[in-house]
């Protein structure tokens, strides 16, 4: 049985009602996020699709901004709130129990961040919650490229955690609405295993790609130095 909740070293995450728990990608995807935005000082970030609030509470572990989470799933919304209201942040932290589509902040975001559903046309289970989290049902990529695009301050970036082939996809179409892959993250589980993950930051301007790996075991199972050095900010035991 799944653990009920996932600690932090400054923040906890209880799970139990979300389809989608925490896993290692998204803690990394996270971290990574922190990393790539150091350029860019964001002073607004959202969080589309928050799921349990992860992303939006590693946002405000690192930084002082005013982060908004959209969230669809009414049970999801009801996890994420519990985590909100625990945090140390909960004064910055705004949340929100609509689709991406209908969402009409007074706003621009310097920062967007999304761990979106990644399976197109693909067999769906039984566990409708585990299908809206999972299925591009109510989140296909063209949609969220162009709501990035509504969304996005006129230099600021997105920062998206894929599958190499819905990320292809993905990245066509953010760059037919004027969104250039600006830094690239490739993520391996061990040396030389298949590429497992991508991350990206998309910007309006085009630029050359910077691109780097990020190995997450080394070959006897031990955690890299690299992930190490990535979570140690975040997770307890290391």
């Amino acid at each position: 049985m799944a653990n009920t909740f996932f600690r932090f070293k400054q923040f906890k995450v209880e799970q139990a009602q979300c389809a989608m728990k925490v896993t290692t990608e998204a803690c990394i995807f996270g971290a990574l996020s922190a990393q790539l935005s150091q350029p860019h000082n964001p002073n607004r970030i959202l969080d589309i699709g928050t799921g349990t609030g992860l992303l939006a509470l590693m946002k405000a572990q690192h930084t002082q901004c005013a982060i908004d989470a959209v969230e669809i799933n009414d049970e999801a919304f009801l996890q994420a709130r519990e985590n909100f209201y625990g945090s140390p942040w909960k004064n910055r932290l705004s949340l929100f129990h609509t689709d991406i589509d209908h969402f009409e902040p007074n706003t621009t975001y310097d920062l967007i961040i999304s761990n979106p559903p990644f399976f197109e046309n693909h067999l769906q289970g039984e566990n409708s919650a585990k299908n809206q989290a999972l299925h591009t049902n109510t989140l296909g990529y063209h949609q969220l490229a162009v709501c990035i695009n509504r969304l996005l301050s006129p230099k600021g970036n997105a920062h998206i955690l894929l599958p190499p082939q819905p990320m292809q996809i993905f990245e066509a179409l953010a760059k037919d609405l004027g969104l250039y892959t600006q830094q690239k993250v490739s993520i391996y589980n061990r040396p030389g295993s298949a590429l497992f993950r991508e991350v990206v930051s998309i910007g309006r301007t085009p630029i050359n790609t910077t691109k780097q790996n990020f190995i997450i075991r080394e070959v006897g199972n031990e955690y890299s130095k690299e992930f190490v050095g990535l979570l140690q900010p975040y997770y307890l035991h290391l």
